[in-house]
C-alpha cells in the first residue's frame, strides 16, 4: 500500500470547491507546519438579538500515519494551541478546546457574505 503523507492528503481534501450554502475553500499553500487557504461563503449571519446566534465553517485536519504499510485509522490531526490568524477584522477564530479544529466565523454583527 502507497504511504500518504499529511501534505498530500491536506491538498487532496481542500483542493477542490465545496458548495455548502456557496462555501469555497480555496487551494491551499503548506509551509512548514503553517496552512493558508482562502475562504468565502454566501449568506452569513451573526445576530446579536432574537435567538443571539451565528454560522460558522469549521475547520479540520484528518492524518493517517506514514508508518510502513499505511493501515493505521485516519485521526484527527492536532492543531496548535495558538497561532491561527486572519487577514482583515471580518473574521475570527475560536479553536476548539481538545484541538482538533478551528470554526472561523464573523467577529461582529452582521449579514451577507464572506469574501476572505
Amino acid at each position: 500500500m502507497k504511504k500518504t503523507t499529511l501534505i498530500t492528503f491536506l491538498f487532496l481534501a481542500f483542493s477542490f470547491q465545496s458548495y455548502a450554502n456557496n462555501l469555497i475553500v480555496g487551494t491551499p499553500i503548506i509551509s512548514g507546519n503553517t496552512l493558508t487557504f482562502t475562504i468565502k461563503w454566501d449568506n452569513s449571519w451573526y445576530v446579536t438579538t432574537g435567538p443571539s446566534n451565528w454560522d460558522a465553517v469549521w475547520i479540520f485536519v484528518k492524518r493517517q500515519s506514514c508508518v510502513s504499510g499505511g493501515s493505521s485509522p485516519w485521526i484527527h490531526g492536532q492543531l496548535a494551541a495558538s497561532g491561527q490568524s486572519v487577514t482583515g477584522s471580518e473574521l475570527q477564530i475560536d479553536l476548539a478546546s481538545d484541538n482538533k479544529g478551528v470554526f472561523i466565523r464573523r467577529s461582529a454583527a452582521g449579514m451577507g457574505n464572506i469574501t476572505q
